[in-house]
């Protein structure tokens, strides 16, 4: 076991006073600092709900947009569909016409 020789308390010693108010000081400091960032955590915390609901919100739209392109190119290709069912009718129509102008014309 060493021997203690000497012990250094402190180089500036202060009364029991003075150090507790210090103490109360800084703790009165801390307080305030975190309740500074408890505020400013909580602030945060509803920007971010904020920004949360908004990105829902923008996401829900975005997948309406998809949904309705999706259902847009459908009717698209059913149209296109149609045009070309109408083109081969309105094809076979002109050969029935020439064929019968032609029926028409050897009679004469």
């Amino acid at each position: 076991m060493r021997k203690i020789e000497s012990v250094k308390i402190a180089e500036n010693p202060i009364k029991l006073g003075e150090f507790i108010d210090r103490t109360e000081e800084n703790i009165k400091k801390m307080s305030t600092a975190i309740n500074i960032l408890r505020d400013k955590m909580t602030s945060m915390e509803e920007e971010f709900e904020g920004k949360i609901v908004e990105w829902r919100q923008i996401n829900g739209r975005m997948e309406k947009m998809e949904r309705q392109t999706i259902i847009n190119t459908n009717k698209i290709i059913e149209l296109e569909r149609r045009i070309t069912d109408m083109t081969m009718r309105m094809k076979s129509f002109e050969e029935w016409v020439k064929e019968a102008l032609s029926k028409i014309e050897y009679r004469q």
